[in-house]
C-alpha cells in the first residue's frame, strides 16, 4: 500500500519534471537572444504553502482469539482470592483457589462466552470451620459503551459443591446464600472494572513505528548513514463494531482510523488520549477501507 503523501509527492515531482523539460525544450529551440534564463529572489509573501498532512487510513480489524489457547494461557496462572466480610448477617473469612479454568460458547446470546472453573474454599463461616470445593460457572460478554464503560458484562456466578459440608444448619444456610458466589463475583467485578481496563487500553493507545527495511545509522559493518525506511503510525479513532464467539474463537471486530507516513526516522514522540469508541467520525469511502484478520496468540507457546 502506498501512502497518499508518497503518491502526492510523486505526482507533484512528475509535474515539475515535465514542466522543466518543456521549458528546456523551448529555450533550446529559441533564438540566442531569447534563450536567456534569469532568476530573482522569492519574496516572503510568495513562499510556498506547507504540504497538507496525509489523510488518515481506515483499517478494519478482526481479532481472532482461539478459546483453547485463551484457556491454556489462563491456566498458566494460579488464582487465589483472600476475602472476609458479612453476607445477610453471616460473617465469613477464607481463601478461594480457582483452577482448571475453561472457556466455551454459552447458550446466552447476550453473554456468549461461558467461563467455568474448579474452586476450593478453606475458611470460616459464622465461626465454623468450612473446607470444601466444587465448580463455578458464569457467562460474560464484552460490551463497550460510551467512554468505554462498561467493557465487560457478566452474569452472576453459580456454584455447585462436590459434597455436602458437615456443618450446622446456620452455616449451611449461609453457604446456600451464595457466599462463594458473592466472593467470586466481587473479585471479578474488581478486576474487570472499567477504570482498570481502560487504563490498560490507554497504555496501548500510542504511536507505533514499524521498520520496513534498511539499516539505521551506526549499524555494525555499515559505512554509510541510516538507510532505514520506517512506517510511522498514529492512531486517531477506534470503534468496536462487535464481539462474539464463533467456531471456538472469540472474534472482536474493530474499525481503526490512523495516519501513516513513510520516513527515514521515527516521528517525534507524542502522548495520545484514548478516544471515546462511540464517537466514530464519518467513515471514508470503501476505497479507503482495508480489511485485516489477525490471529491473536499465534506465537504463544501453549500448544498448536
Amino acid at each position: 500500500m502506498t501512502p497518499r503523501s508518497a503518491v502526492s509527492k510523486f505526482a507533484l515531482g512528475a509535474i515539475v519534471l515535465e514542466l522543466a523539460l518543456g521549458l528546456a525544450a523551448l529555450a533550446l529551440g529559441a533564438p540566442p537572444a531569447q534563450a536567456r534564463i534569469t532568476a530573482r529572489k522569492v519574496q516572503t509573501a510568495t513562499a510556498p504553502v506547507a504540504a497538507a498532512p496525509p489523510a488518515p487510513a481506515h483499517l478494519q480489524l478482526a481479532l481472532n482469539l482461539p478459546l483453547a489457547k485463551l484457556q491454556a494461557v489462563a491456566n498458566l496462572f494460579a488464582f487465589q482470592i483472600d476475602k472476609s466480610g458479612t453476607l445477610s448477617g453471616q460473617s465469613y473469612e477464607g481463601t478461594i483457589s480457582l483452577s482448571n479454568i475453561t472457556f466455551k460458547p454459552s447458550d446466552d446470546d447476550d453473554h456468549p462466552l461461558a467461563l467455568g472453573a474448579h474452586f476450593k474454599f478453606a475458611g470460616h463461616v459464622s465461626g465454623r470451620n468450612v473446607v470444601g470445593g466444587g465448580t463455578t460457572t458464569l457467562n460474560l460478554a464484552v460490551k463497550v459503551g460510551p467512554n468505554w464503560c462498561p467493557i465487560v458484562d457478566m452474569t452472576a456466578p453459580s456454584t455447585q459443591w462436590d459434597t455436602d459440608i458437615d456443618v450446622p444448619f446456620a452455616v449451611r444456610v449461609a453457604i446456600g446464600l451464595g457466599i462463594v458466589d458473592h466472593i467470586i463475583a466481587g473479585e471479578l467485578t474488581r478486576l474487570t472494572a472499567c477504570p482498570a481496563l481502560k487504563a490498560q487500553l490507554q497504555a496501548l493507545w500510542q504511536p507505533a513505528v514499524i521498520h520496513l527495511f534498511g539499516s539505521p545509522a551506526g549499524t555494525k559493518g555499515s559505512t554509510t548513514g541510516s538507510t532505514a525506511v520506517l512506517l510511522n503510525l498514529k492512531p486517531q479513532a477506534i470503534e468496536v463494531t462487535s464481539v462474539g464467539v464463533k467456531d471456538g474463537r472469540l472474534v472482536a471486530k474493530l474499525a481503526l482510523l490512523a495516519s501513516a507516513t513513510v520516513a527515514g526516522k521515527p516521528a517525534a514522540p507524542s502522548t495520545l488520549t484514548l478516544p471515546d469508541p462511540t464517537t466514530w467520525p464519518h467513515p471514508p469511502g470503501e476505497a479507503d477501507a482495508s480489511e485485516v484478520s489477525l490471529a491473536v496468540f499465534g506465537n504463544v507457546g501453549v500448544g498448536p
